[in-house]
């Protein structure tokens, strides 16, 4: 069946969320704190529609509102132990939640409820701060513990769900969204220049950092401890892909975990969908929870008004009947685009310049409205397996840089003999070979040329359009201020690790775009937008144990890259037909060039007199030639498009809601 569309079904306040307070001063939640609590909580109603629930204990208070997707009557927070001495409060889903209660009910606990987050405050209860290593799924969670004098706030491993943290007023607050910490009125709402510094070089801000000063992300794979006798805080990491032995897998072996996941991740009390695109890992996905799902599920994919090439409404429609799964369709219609712009850029809560942003909504908002609050989607497959040509690329520069001619060789070798060979005749395919050789050649010759300080650093995102033209145009942008009080280093941050550094090539990459690109416009993405429109989003290829064996594999494998997801292709054999096995990735890949210049038409004007430049970041000369090119430009150049992106994001920040729809 087909929808209309949906972009313009309005703007969607703040599904599961988070919010608290931890007072380390006085140990007391006075009336103005508990304002402040509410405040958060109710900045995030599109979280959770379905319920609030709040805990206030001497200098500790947290809440949360409720997206019921498992015990609906019954699975209200926060949750307690059998003697009240432990609150919890949760987003997300706890995958193993069943066999985890078994295991738990019998040691003795107790449960009143069938929620799956019921789990972990009896799992803390019986294995104390381990308690964590237990959980398979998503989420943020707050503990407190009364007992023992402290709340623990923990994030999963590879970051689906997000948990922001300030310290204030001889405290700390924590919600599940930045926006909904700066509705609690008690932080300042002060730009981090390093920061958006950072974003022009990705497109958004690699944790633990964000745009507004003294907020920080609690890293994913880490609890916090915050002491309420002492004021002492600790934080650790309790799991990292880098702790991983190497192992070489099969395609049975993902096969098996992937069939297995499926399993347990389609358990829900409502009706479940799936995000399709028509390509291969969400394909797969809908085959398998389709077969696994005791009812019948939903496919929800988007099309486009112009640019039909990048529609690829008929090819998931070929998958969705093949899977005997309901199709609906819904379009992004290219002027609705344009005018929600400023909002989609608000609901990402973050800042993040992704165009993909609008086809995400629409889908979101499409399965919402067709009553199924809880999709699945493919992420994940491409950064664990090879699926993008720009991480195999930037693998073998790295191998390269690291070791010299002899690495430049091997990759040839590899690239030229481990590849199917095309049509094109013998001279032609020579030739090509040829040049790549050349190219790598060339590139090792720079790196060379440029080696000093740092020149061992993978190579990944700074080969990409938006880092290099911040390192290289940006002093063009910014004003020379502002160049003077960042720290130009900021942007490597999540690259200048041990764990990165001292990591072989293939693996480092793995790590770096699980901790960089799948995380932070990926799944940041994925929650918030989901979120706004009252959907929970579950991602099957983010698994962690999966990670584990694609990171294992790689560290086995060595130089060698098995590319454009082979594995995984093998893996999926057995559930997929031919034609979507050989189908090249191309996820909801919207009309680009047709969107950022109209998008770019209609607001890079606010940049002359706006925020950026009124807080000495973009120089006003260059805010001005950004905004009298956009009337003719075809090609917008990437740095100006993040430019503008940020602009209208910190507008809307300062005025603490969505800009009204441009006409």
């Amino acid at each position: 069946m087909a929808i209309e569309p949906l972009l313009s079904s309005g703007f969607a306040d703040p599904v599961c969320g988070i919010v608290g307070a931890v007072r380390l001063v006085d140990h007391r939640i006075d009336d103005a704190a508990v304002a402040a609590v509410r405040r958060m909580a109710n900045a995030m109603f599109h979280r959770g529609p379905d319920g609030y629930g709040e805990h206030i204990h001497g200098g500790v208070m947290i809440a949360m509102r409720r997206l019921s997707i498992i015990d609906i009557a019954g699975g209200g927070q926060p949750l307690f132990n059998e003697t009240g001495t432990i609150a919890v409060v949760a987003n997300g889903e706890i995958y193993n939640h069943e066999s985890l209660r078994r295991e738990l009910e019998a040691a003795g606990h107790r449960f009143r409820t069938r929620s799956d987050c019921e789990t972990i405050v009896h799992a803390y209860e019986e294995y104390g701060e381990e308690f964590v290593s237990r959980l398979r799924g998503m989420f943020a969670v707050a503990i407190h513990d009364m007992q023992r004098g402290c709340v623990l706030l923990v994030r999963d491993r590879l970051g689906e769900k997000p948990l922001y943290v300030a310290d204030v007023n001889g405290g700390l607050v924590f919600a599940s969204e930045l926006r909904t910490l700066l509705a609690g009125g008690q932080i300042r709402k002060d730009f981090e220049p390093s920061s958006l510094f950072t974003f022009f070089h990705y497109g958004y801000i690699p944790e633990p950092h964000t745009a507004i000063a003294g907020v920080r992300k609690l890293p994913a794979g880490h609890c916090l401890n915050i002491s309420t006798v002492n004021g002492g805080v600790r934080m650790w990491r309790y799991w990292a892909l880098a702790d991983v032995a190497p192992r070489l897998v099969d395609a049975d072996e993902v096969a098996a975990m992937v069939d297995g996941i499926s399993r347990f991740i389609t358990g829900a009390d409502v009706p479940v969908g799936v995000s399709l695109s028509g390509g291969l890992d969400s394909g797969a996905i809908a085959m398998l929870a389709a077969s696994h799902s005791q009812e019948r599920m939903h496919a929800f994919t988007v099309g486009y008004d112009e640019q039909l090439d990048s529609d690829e409404t008929g090819e998931a429609r070929r998958v969705a009947e093949h899977a005997g799964i309901a199709f609906h369709a819904v379009k992004a219609r290219t002027q609705e685009v344009v005018a929600t712009y400023p909002e989609t850029l608000w609901l990402k809560d973050d800042p993040n310049s992704d165009i993909a942003g609008p086809g995400y909504l629409a889908v979101m908002r499409a399965a919402r409205e067709a009553g199924v609050p809880v999709l699945l989607v493919g992420q994940g497959g491409d950064e664990l397996f090879w699926g993008y040509p720009w991480l195999i690329e930037a693998a073998r520069r790295t191998r390269a840089r690291k070791e010299g001619f002899s690495a430049v060789v091997r990759n040839w070798a590899e690239y030229a003999f481990d590849r199917p060979w095309t049509s094109q005749s013998l001279p032609r395919r020579l030739l090509s070979r040829a040049r790549l050789f050349a190219t790598d050649c060339g590139r090792l010759s720079t790196d060379v040329k440029h080696a000093g300080r740092g020149s061992m650093r993978p190579l990944g995102f700074d080969t990409l359009e938006d880092f290099t033209a911040a390192q290289s145009v940006g002093g063009e942008l910014f004003t020379p201020d502002f160049l003077r009080n960042i720290d130009t280093g900021r942007p490597y941050d999540v690259v200048d690790r041990a764990e990165i550094l001292d990591a072989p090539p293939e693996a480092a990459i793995i790590q770096l775009v699980c901790d960089t690109y799948l995380r932070e416009n990926g799944l940041g993405q994925a929650d918030r937008l989901s979120m706004a429109a009252s959907v929970e989003v579950r991602v099957p290829l983010v698994d962690y144990r999966l990670a584990e064996l694609a990171y294992a594999h790689q560290l086995a494998a060595g130089p060698r890259i098995a590319s454009n997801k082979r594995l995984l292709r093998e893996a999926f054999r057995d559930i997929c037909p031919p034609w979507l096995l050989n189908r090249p990735k191309r996820g909801f890949t919207p009309p680009v060039a047709s969107w950022n210049e109209k998008i770019h038409r209609r607001y890079a004007p606010l940049l002359k007199d706006g925020i950026l430049v009124g807080h000495g970041v973009v120089a006003g000369g260059a805010a001005a030639k950004i905004a009298e090119r956009a009337q003719t430009a075809r090609r917008i150049p990437q740095l100006h498009r993040d430019a503008v992106a940020l602009e209208l994001w910190c507008q809307q920040v300062m005025a603490g809601a969505p800009l009204a729809r441009s006409t």
